[in-house]
């Protein structure tokens, strides 16, 4: 989940990546771009990432600050923990 909080922050003032596990899932993000504006929130989810004991997520500035404002995780159908029924 993102949203940005910053009412003087504009189009292309933030922007970064994001990796999930090593793996690149978001490129030059732009919140405030894709949310439509400040305070807007913005959600993107990611399915088949796997995971142990811990979650690694990367944000590498391409511009000013990387934010993140929540994470939610889900359990997958089909995982180890929780096998598909037939």
């Amino acid at each position: 989940f993102f949203a940005e909080p910053v009412e003087s922050i504009g189009v292309g003032d933030r922007v970064f990546d994001v990796a999930i596990q090593g793996a690149s899932v978001l490129q030059d993000l732009d919140v405030v771009a894709a949310a439509r504006g400040v305070h807007q929130p913005l959600v993107r989810m990611f399915t088949g990432i796997e995971a142990t004991d811990f979650i690694d997520i990367t944000l590498t500035s391409k511009n000013g600050q990387t934010i993140l404002s929540g994470v939610e995780l889900v359990l997958e159908s089909g995982s180890a923990e929780n096998p598909k029924k037939p």
